[in-house]
């Protein structure tokens, strides 16, 4: 524990003040490394029996599948604390607000907030009722259908049209100590959720991918091609749930039926306290070795400015140098020059001049 706050003590402590090849990358490892350490692994350790959090990373096409009380296999809500939501409904509901600016929501077993005191943004930020144009704050809903020792965090559009909600999610899913990753059957192979998929597997992170808005007729298809590309990038044990194309409800949310599985999934890992501890382990040691690799980098990039400091340090002294017999010469053949056009004179009657001063020579 004290050498991870002393590395984080060091990172925030880097410098790079020199525009050399890629110091904006090495800039912003250095504030992500930071971020991770204060979000993530400096909380995670010093409670490792904390209960997990669940992130639902979700791109901007499946808009008909949001983390709601389905999940849980109930509609029933909790009568919420002051200053809560319950989960009646969906906290998010989908629409075009959405896809620009959206507070993330956490859903917390009733009636613990507790179970999300290692908030990924600012506790101040956190209330039932956030800033419409701060993406920044957190919704806090308290359901009776969540089980304790697990909360599940909605976050924005992993590939949303506002900057900072991209960002938002990226925090987000760095805090996590599990993902479920929302993708549908013709976005599942699109750059964006593998660059995600890619970075929780350099993490060793637990993922579960659910795959929405499956026509019935290409399911085996898609889905098989999918666990392919799971297993070819290291995730080959990623938990794969198929959400078929279906109707909403009233409210606008999927049908019981069509999270069931994922809701139970969610419900064994809650319940079992020697596995959620392993995932948070597992989850946390990957995301140190991460780390590790980072700060690596960034220990590269504050080399390569002190070896360009120093270069230049060096090429400054050498035209100082250089440049010192050539200014004494010139400094020694100024007066000889000066006095060609420049003489001092003298007050006398026979130069005519009353005050001595300076006088232009005649051959001037």
């Amino acid at each position: 524990m004290a050498l991870l706050e002393a590395v984080r003590g060091d990172l925030s402590a880097v410098s790079l003040p020199l525009a050399l090849a890629g110091v904006e990358q090495a800039r912003q490892d250095t504030r992500n490394a930071v971020a991770q350490l204060d979000d993530y692994i400096l909380p995670r350790y010093r409670s490792l029996d904390a209960p997990l959090l669940a992130v639902v990373g979700v791109p901007r096409a499946p808009a008909n599948l949001r983390w709601s009380t389905p999940w849980w296999g109930t509609r029933s809500p909790a009568p919420a604390p002051s200053g809560h939501h319950t989960a009646a409904h969906s906290a998010a509901p989908p629409g075009r607000r959405r896809l620009v600016r959206r507070p993330p929501c956490a859903a917390y077993p009733y009636p613990d907030p507790g179970t999300v005191s290692r908030e990924p943004v600012p506790a101040s930020r956190a209330g039932a009722t956030p800033d419409a144009e701060a993406v920044s704050s957190l919704v806090l809903v308290a359901d009776h259908a969540v089980p304790q020792g697990i909360a599940l965090l909605d976050a924005p559009d992993v590939d949303s049209i506002s900057d900072d909600n991209r960002r938002l999610a990226g925090q987000l899913l760095a805090a996590a100590d599990l993902w479920v990753f929302v993708t549908t059957a013709n976005r599942y192979a699109d750059a964006v959720p593998w660059r995600l998929l890619l970075d929780a597997s350099s993490r060793d992170i637990m993922v579960a991918v659910v795959l929405d808005r499956v026509p019935a007729e290409a399911e085996a298809e898609v889905s098989a091609d999918l666990r392919a590309l799971l297993r070819q990038e290291g995730l080959g044990d990623a938990g794969l749930f198929i959400v078929p194309e279906t109707d909403l409800d009233h409210l606008g949310m999927l049908p019981t039926s069509a999270v069931e599985p994922l809701g139970r999934w969610l419900q064994e890992l809650a319940a079992d306290a020697a596995g959620r501890s392993e995932i948070a382990r597992r989850t946390l040691n990957g995301t140190v070795k991460a780390l590790a690799g980072r700060v690596g980098a960034v220990a590269h990039a504050v080399q390569g400015q002190e070896r360009a400091a120093a270069a230049l340090r060096a090429g400054a002294e050498a035209a100082y140098r250089d440049a010192g017999p050539e200014f004494l010469t010139q400094q020694r053949t100024a007066p000889s020059s000066v006095a060609k056009y420049w003489r001092v004179g003298r007050t006398s009657s026979e130069q005519g001049n009353s005050s001595g001063r300076w006088s232009r020579t005649s051959d001037g």
